[in-house]
């Protein structure tokens, strides 16, 4: 999930009644199926991450699709950015920064 999207879907919680949205449970995500090697081929296009990655299968688990009906029937949430492939797109072209966070170091004695 993008922080756009997620931020965007609790907002519409917010400004719904209560009896609509207590106790819900609502998946939010693009939507689209990915598998484990896809999502890392993107972000390694991206810079995000680099190197060899080993996946614990050869041909790597299937991709696996969330069912976002819910949220898009209730809260009338879309999401902003289509799929993973996209956002890393959108980064790519310097339209999305991405800060990878890094380690603090602590006082040398």
């Amino acid at each position: 999930i993008r922080c756009v999207d997620g931020v965007g879907a609790i907002v519409l919680a917010l400004g719904k009644e209560k009896e609509t949205v207590s106790g819900e449970i609502f998946i939010v995500c693009d939507g689209q199926e990915q598998t484990i090697q896809e999502v890392y081929a993107d972000a390694e296009s991206t810079g995000i991450v680099s190197g060899p990655f080993t996946f614990s299968k050869p041909e790597g688990p299937p991709g696996r699709r969330f069912d976002v009906s819910k949220v898009k029937e209730v809260l009338g949430w879309q999401p902003k950015i289509a799929s993973f492939k996209e956002y890393c797109e959108l980064i790519k072209k310097g339209e999305i920064v991405f800060e990878q966070a890094s380690e603090k170091s602590g006082d040398a004695a």
